[in-house]
């Protein structure tokens, strides 16, 4: 045991951009002295072709770096539906330079780990190691973004891609056809993204979607533990051949409208609702909303989901039982609301909390993607301080005279039809 007054080594705390921590801490030995956790810093910068970084940076020997390319299944033609998914499962199948052994081999050697995954609006790339990595890191997510190979087997592809489809949970499924419904099944956001229809993609027309949508003028580069100036000379020395150019522009265009589609569930069925709004930082009351209205209302057979997009949005709500007594307590609940907001701090404290979380995590990358994607800087975009109790109330107010959308799956004579769905908001 240390004898009183005898020297303490100093305990150096990790950084956290929420960390609260005291400047020193009484112990019965003696008295330790805290080193103040340095905060996280964030850069942005434009790259000469128009490609947009964003870094964070605090002290850490490990990295994580993605290239977003932000067109996502948006961009898809009616030929080309499934691309954008069949583009993040190929990622890894091997570039002009690397087969996928040897990229993968390296990989491990180098302790990188990788994923890839797409959306609406992006395909994302990720890989993240030792800081050491870096350089070979970003030199293989330049080959799989730009010169792929045209050996690999997209029937493998595919096949991935099957999978995952198979695993979409209810509220994935219930999202998708909601969006169909607010923005019809042929617009760039109502579009399916759990279908099949990749299953007529050729070699050639998944080389076209990414040759008319993987240009440096859509691409983003997100990294964490690396510095913006680290990136750029990266980016000088391996992004040279990167094609110049923007995908076209696509609005979130909301139309309004009711889908029923008869699945077999044993029975059962899964209905919803959904609202649009508003994208960027009007879109925060909105979520703080559905969070206030989760911990209300929500649980067991129902659930909520919000996508937030760079031009709109859309809030949701489900339930995996048949009637329409759901939508009645939910009507009462946004009414009340509309009228006081009172203990919604929760609220906001759960929404900021699970941001900062995920930009401290594995989804930093991602939220360092998204803040770039609404036009916010990072700490703005993780800053819910300011939604007030008036913002919930004019949200909730916004929500009970909207047009709302409706969806069904399952055993949907079972299900409250969209009509019903809407006199319950009456």
């Amino acid at each position: 045991m240390l004898a009183r007054g005898a020297v303490v080594p100093v305990i150096r705390v990790s950084a956290r951009s929420f960390a609260v921590v005291p400047a020193s801490i009484s112990h019965p030995s003696g008295h330790i002295t805290v080193t103040p956790p340095e905060q996280a810093k964030y850069e942005e910068l434009i790259l000469a072709k128009e490609s947009r970084v964003v870094t964070r940076t605090a002290p850490t020997n490990a990295f994580s770096l993605t290239f977003a390319f932000t067109t996502g299944a948006r961009a898809e033609t009616a030929s080309e539906k499934g691309c954008a998914r069949l583009a993040a499962a190929s990622a890894f199948s091997g570039t002009m330079k690397r087969s996928a052994p040897k990229l993968t081999s390296a990989f491990h050697d180098l302790g990188i780990k990788f994923c890839s995954s797409s959306d609406r609006e992006k395909v994302k790339f990720n890989l993240c190691g030792p800081r050491e990595s870096l350089g070979f890191a970003f030199e293989a997510l330049s080959e799989i973004a730009f010169t792929p190979s045209n050996g690999f087997s997209l029937e493998n592809d595919k096949s991935v891609v099957r999978s995952i489809l198979s695993e979409a949970c209810t509220g994935a499924n219930i999202s998708d056809l909601l969006h169909e419904a607010a923005y019809g099944g042929n617009s760039a956001y109502g579009a399916s993204i759990l279908t099949n229809q990749f299953e007529h993609v050729t070699p050639e027309v998944l080389e076209g979607f990414r040759k008319a949508n993987f240009q440096s003028g859509n691409l983003v580069i997100a990294a964490n533990g690396v510095t913006a100036n680290d990136i750029k000379i990266l980016a000088d020395s391996n992004l040279k051949e990167m094609p110049t150019g923007f995908a076209n522009k696509f609005a979130a265009t909301y139309v309004g409208g009711d889908i029923r589609e008869r699945r077999e569930l044993g029975g059962a069925v899964v209905s919803g609702i959904a609202f649009p709004i508003p994208g960027g930082d009007k879109a925060k009351s909105f979520e703080v909303l559905k969070a206030f209205v989760s911990s209300r209302l929500l649980g067991g057979s129902c659930g909520a989901f919000v996508n937030v997009y760079a031009t709109g949005g859309l809030l949701g709500f489900f339930t995996r039982s048949s009637g329409s007594e759901f939508y009645g307590k939910l009507y009462k609940e946004l009414s009340a609301l509309a009228k006081n907001a009172s203990g919604f701090e929760s609220a906001v404290r759960e929404v900021s909390l699970n941001k900062l979380l995920a930009l401290e995590g594995g989804e930093s990358a991602t939220v360092l993607v998204n803040a770039a994607l609404s036009g916010q800087s990072v700490s703005e975009y993780v800053d819910y301080s300011k939604v007030t109790a008036a913002n919930i109330q004019d949200a909730a107010e916004s929500l009970l005279k909207m047009n709302p959308s409706t969806a069904s799956f399952g055993a949907v004579s079972n299900a409250p039809t969209g009509e019903q769905i809407r006199n319950s908001f009456r």
